[in-house]
């Protein structure tokens, strides 16, 4: 084996044997790749089937650094040939109410964000996915990959955490009527004081 790029396929290799082994750390699969675009849509797909969201539009943004990122043309692609309404997350708007689409106002939609596809050995690959119903109601997932008689399908799906968070009302200008002192004086008895 003579070259920079015979090393490289023997270093790729390696790192993945030693990722198989536990004692190196996953390799990440690069962004823009066919299989790879194969196994995010798989991903998203099991995600809006088990969370209900079934029918929803669907934005998808995927991790870049410190900040979100469009998903390749090709996966929304993907995904609409799938049957998902797919697009750019950078279409939506996050609201305490709802996600919505920038364009139309549209609500019952959902945000999905793809963290950093991981493939931990030859035949299981891994995606953190963030799913998001508005800005106060969120849950993130782990979904588990495996390469089964040849094709790739969903192993495991991880809840890693759920976010809902209510808010309170704006505060009333005025006394509501029924504030504690009007309902104390609505509760005696008649005739008292």
């Amino acid at each position: 084996m003579r070259g920079s790029g015979a090393h490289a396929v023997l270093a790729a290799a390696l790192a993945l044997a030693l990722g198989a082994c536990g004692s190196a750390p996953a390799v990440p699969l690069p962004p823009g790749e066919a299989w790879a675009e194969e196994l995010l849509a798989i991903a998203l797909r099991h995600l809006v089937e088990t969370t209900g969201e079934r029918g929803a539009v669907v934005f998808v943004s995927m991790r870049g650094g410190d900040r979100d990122l469009d998903p390749p043309p090709r996966l929304l692609a993907r995904l609409r040939r799938a049957g998902l309404r797919a697009y750019p997350g950078s279409l939506a708007a996050l609201s305490p109410r709802g996600v919505t689409d920038r364009h139309s106002g549209q609500l019952a939609a959902v945000l999905i964000r793809l963290g950093e596809l991981v493939r931990a050995d030859l035949r299981t690959a891994e995606v953190e996915a963030t799913l998001f119903r508005s800005r106060i109601a969120t849950a993130s997932y782990r979904v588990r990959l495996a390469l089964v008689d040849g094709h790739w399908q969903v192993d495991e799906e991880q809840p890693l955490w759920t976010a809902q968070i209510a808010e309170l009302p704006p505060p009333l200008a005025a006394p509501h009527p029924a504030t504690p002192a009007v309902l104390a004086r609505r509760s005696l008895p008649a005739g008292a004081p």
